[in-house]
């Protein structure tokens, strides 16, 4: 092990946000005031309108690359032959100082083995707790949600609890409120969350505060999801006929450019990445629950053009997916092909950003769908930032990135050959890669 993470100073999450914010935050109190639990999604359009025409594109894509090197390296407790479970996941607190890791591998479609460990970066492992240490009445962990300088938030069934990196006793135990998708608990009380499914089924999900009110959690519509182009739903049969059978699937859009979105529990704030632009721009932005946008940047990423080959295998595959299906029902192969073409959503350029990780350090990492020969393709911003370009990093292909905090990024080894280890590699900037990018 080697190395030693830096500590810049904490960020301040509420920065004063330029004068179009405060427009867009305005716009969404005005008409947010929906407190019948009906939430009217489209009326909530125009505040993400202002967003988009009051702030202009701060800059392309930058050319440098940053790239990693080894630094630190954890391998998972000794009665873990095969090392991290598969579905494990890990936060850094906001501080550096402790590495919160929620060690999870689905057995089967029923069980899974589960325990909550706490490492320093340098690899002492100071917490670790499994499902005796948890109160029975908590039901099975279903994962860790947030991880605090203090301590950190774990999930249950329909509770959450908060620990100290030092385990023992529960600290403030929750009740979530039901019908809110990832609830998390407010510092000054309620909730923030997703409604549980798209508005009047228009493909735009609510993005709710629950604050306490006379009759008690009363919701309020602080924001709007764009997921119209997340699911593909096809149906064989003729549902207009009565009495005729039919049968519905449903699957992913291979090509999906729906909104991608974290939560800040220290902010208390949703954070959204806009990928339904044009080609090669993504719009990120912080919304607070107070309803006021935190920040906002317009970025001019690469962008990579949907080729007729990848549709077309994309659309070859659903069909030969469905064939037998659709045969049982008497559609020829011409007709399933139509249907197939018809849901499946098939944009100009591929999404710009596949994948977005908020880091303790600070910052919002962007994966995009470039191809390079040394890794994965990530651009980062600040989150205090509205000008700077963006960094580009490599990160292996062969390291699961889940956080990042001064120097150092964190996540784990996937090598199949090879036990899962957490890493933290070292970032290194383009004047000192060896390889001269």
């Amino acid at each position: 092990m080697s190395g030693k993470p830096k500590h810049p100073q904490p960020l301040t999450a509420r920065s004063t946000p330029a004068p179009a914010m405060h427009v867009a935050g305005a716009a969404a109190r005005r008409i947010r005031r929906l407190r019948d639990g009906f939430f009217h999604g489209l009326l909530l359009l125009p505040a993400f309108a202002a967003v988009a025409e009051a702030v202009s594109e701060t800059g392309t894509a930058a050319a440098q690359s940053w790239t990693t090197e080894p630094g630190f390296q954890i391998d998972a407790p000794g009665d873990a032959d095969s090392g991290f479970g598969r579905g494990s996941r890990l936060l850094v607190s906001p501080d550096g100082a402790r590495i919160v890791v929620w060690d999870a591998e689905q057995v089967d479609y029923t069980t899974m083995v589960w325990r909550i460990l706490a490492y320093s970066p340098n690899g002492n492992l100071v917490l670790k707790m499994g499902p005796d240490d948890f109160p029975d009445d908590l039901g099975p962990v279903w994962g860790v949600r947030a991880a605090g300088v203090a301590g950190f938030l774990v999930r249950h069934r329909s509770r959450a609890a908060w620990y100290s990196h030092g385990g023992g006793s529960p600290g403030e135990t929750l009740v979530l409120p039901r019908g809110l998708e990832s609830p998390l608990p407010l510092a000054g009380g309620g909730f923030l969350g997703l409604a549980g499914r798209p508005i009047d089924h228009s493909g735009w999900q609510a993005v709710i505060r629950l604050a306490d009110g006379d009759g008690g959690l009363a919701p309020d519509t602080i924001a709007l999801l764009d997921k119209r182009n997340l699911w593909v739903s096809i149906t064989l049969g003729d549902r207009s006929v009565p009495r005729q059978p039919f049968e519905t699937s449903y699957s992913a859009q291979p090509f999906a450019d729906d909104d991608i979105w974290w939560t800040d529990p220290e902010a208390g704030s949703i954070g959204v990445v806009r990928r339904s632009g044009p080609p090669g721009v993504a719009e990120v932005f912080e919304i607070l629950a107070s309803g006021d946008t935190a920040w906002h940047r317009r970025l001019s990423l690469p962008a990579i053009p949907l080729s007729p080959e990848l549709a077309e295998s994309t659309i070859a595959e659903k069909v030969e997916d469905l064939r037998a299906q659709a045969e049982s029902y008497g559609l020829t192969a011409a007709q399933l092909r139509t249907t197939v073409e018809e849901a499946i959503h098939l944009p100009s350029h591929l999404p710009v950003v596949s994948n977005v990780v908020a880091t303790a350090s600070g910052e919002v990492w962007l994966r995009t769908r470039e191809g390079d020969d040394h890794g994965a393709v990530w651009y980062v911003i600040r989150r205090d930032d509205a000008d700077s370009e963006p960094r580009r990093v490599l990160l292996p292909t062969s390291f699961a990135f889940d956080d990042a905090f001064g120097d150092h990024v964190w996540g784990f080894s996937r090598d199949p050959q090879e036990p899962r280890s957490i890493l933290g590699l070292r970032l290194v900037p383009p004047s000192s890669d060896p390889r001269g990018r």
